[in-house]
């Protein structure tokens, strides 16, 4: 028995599978992220309304991209070329590349442990990112 069997099996002996929503009807099929035997488990944990660990962490991942990657977009946002604003963006390209490079570590770390590659998380390219949004004098 792997895995997954034996906690369903531990989960419909604590009677956790007695007031499902649409008990007792056909089973919806839909497009998921894993094949073969784990598609069944993975679609009846989708509609319990918990989805798997590492989609979670992706999603949390590609969040602090965006957030990430709003450093520079609202530094450059706010340029005006005056001292202070030059000062400004120098600091938040500090920050940026500091905060990148941890969360690129954290994204290498999640795609070795993903089972497919296409979950992995694109790192932040941190040089062409801090070109791109370099403000114009």
């Amino acid at each position: 028995m792997n895995f997954i069997e034996e906690l369903i099996r531990n989960a419909q002996a604590k009677g956790e599978f007695s007031n499902l929503k649409g008990k007792g009807k056909p089973l919806k099929r839909e497009a998921h992220p894993l094949a073969g035997e784990q598609k069944m488990a993975y679609e009846r944990v989708k509609e319990a309304g918990y989805t798997l660990p590492f989609l979670e962490q992706r999603q949390k991942l590609l969040g602090k991209v965006e957030a990430t990657k709003d450093i520079l977009v609202t530094a450059a946002r706010n340029y005006m070329g005056d001292p202070w604003s030059e000062m400004r963006w120098k600091h938040a390209v500090r920050n940026f590349r500091e905060e990148a490079a941890v969360l690129n570590k954290a994204i290498r770390n999640y795609n070795l442990k993903v089972p497919h590659e296409k979950f992995h998380v694109m790192p932040l390219m941190i040089d062409w990112l801090v070109e791109k949004h370099q403000p114009e004098e």
